[in-house]
Formats: C-alpha cells, structure tokens, sequence
C-alpha cells in the first residue's frame, strides 16, 4: 500500500465528478523541447519550478485564458509528444493558478478511473486528529494500479477530479496489492466529503 499526502480539499468540497490517477511530463520534459523564446515563457512563471515535477509552473490568473488558447495551438503542440493533455490545478490563489502536464489514456499508459475503485472507507490515525481515506481497487483496477505504479517510480502520478488536478504524489516503489491510502490534515467533515468524491458511482 502506498500513503498520499494531499492537502487543500476545500477547494473540492461540493463537488462530484470523475476521477482518475493519470501518468504525467515532468517540467524538464515539456520545456526542454521548446524554443527558449517560445511565448509559453512569457505566459508561465518557472521560476520556482522543479524540473521534476509535473507542475509545469504557475501563471497569472489574468494570463490564464491567454494561456490555456496558446498550449492548444498546433503551432505549440507540434513541440511536444502526441498524448500531452494540460490540466490546472483544482487549488489556486487570488493571483495564480497551477499549469499541471499529463499523459493521455493509450496502450502504453494505463489509466485508472472511479470505475476502478471497488471500495473507498475512512480511517482516523491512533493518537491524532488525523484522518486517512483507504482506498481499494478492483481486480482490473489492481492490475493497472500495480502496472501503472511499476512504470512510474520516481514519477508524479495525477489524482485527477473533474479534470483538474487535486495533487501530484510522487511514487517511491511499485505498489501490489491494489490498495492506496491517502492522509492529510482533514477533519471529519472534510475526510467524508472528500470520501464521497471518491467513491464509484458504479
């Protein structure tokens, strides 16, 4: 079983969508292919940005429709690998939002979705305040999620709801079992809420 730290799940509360665990690009790997006066760096602060993350880097909330137009121009695309898809980050501040780069669902790049997820129950740590979700998968969900974390050690994976990207844990070991545990500082009512986010609508 793996733990994900996350945080910031106010800015998920009353929401309900889809959701999916999504192989991302790093920053290098999307940068690194650009032309250094492309105007993807006018748009985008990387000044603070880690090269391995897959948080590209944060652009002004003024420039973000500007933005979000370029990255979907042929003329930026044609840079990059075919199965990039961008997403922002479901947090942001009153000044900047999260650019995040991820990998399209293909033969080569497992996905996994809430169809996957068998059963999600909370759990509260002894000694704390803290809460923990457990997440299981099913048996295909198993599978995927053993192949997916296999195939990305030392890799961002995207929990990903309702297209924006809620975190970006990155994984230390191939995880088995099909089991996945995410803690953080929640209280009661946010560790439920985030549980019914999470679980299958199926």
């Amino acid at each position: 079983m793996v733990s994900l730290s996350l945080s910031g799940i106010n800015d998920l509360l009353g929401q309900k969508g889809s959701v999916k665990f999504m192989e991302t690009y790093s920053c290098n790997e999307i940068t690194s292919n650009l032309d250094q006066e492309d105007k993807f760096f006018q748009l985008i602060d990387l000044n603070q940005a880690d090269p391995t993350s897959s948080k590209i880097g944060n652009c002004k909330l003024e420039k973000a429709s500007v933005l979000w137009e370029y990255i979907h121009s042929d003329a930026f695309l044609h840079q990059l690998p075919d199965d990039i898809i961008f997403a922002w980050g479901a947090s942001h501040d009153n000044q900047t939002q999260k650019l995040y780069a991820l990998k399209q669902r293909g033969k080569s790049a497992p996905e996994l979705d809430d169809t996957d997820i068998q059963n999600v129950a909370i759990k509260k740590d002894n000694n704390d305040e803290n809460y923990s979700l457990l997440i299981s998968f099913s048996e295909e969900g198993a599978k995927e999620w053993e192949t997916l974390t296999g195939k990305n050690v030392g890799r961002d994976i995207a929990i990903v709801i309702d297209g924006k990207v809620y975190h970006s844990p990155r994984l230390s070991e191939q995880i088995k079992g099909g089991e996945c545990s995410i803690s953080g500082k929640f209280n009661e009512s946010e560790i439920s809420k985030f549980k019914e986010l999470l679980e299958p609508s199926h």
